[in-house]
C-alpha cells in the first residue's frame, strides 16, 4: 500500500502545475467504503455519482 501511495505522490510531480496538498492512508477501510465513496462503479452507486 505504501508503494502505491509513493507512486501517486511521485506522479503528481509529473503534472504541469500539479501540487499535492495532503494524503492519508486508511489502514483497514470499512467494508462499506466502496458503496459510500463509489470508487468502483456499479449501478447501485449511480445515485452518488456527480
Amino acid at each position: 500500500m505504501q508503494a502505491a501511495v509513493a507512486a501517486g505522490v511521485e506522479s503528481v510531480k509529473k503534472v504541469d502545475g500539479g501540487k499535492l496538498l495532503s494524503y492519508h492512508i486508511i489502514a483497514r477501510p470499512h467494508e462499506n467504503l466502496d458503496y459510500v465513496l463509489p470508487i468502483g462503479y456499479t449501478p447501485e452507486v449511480e445515485q452518488f455519482r456527480m
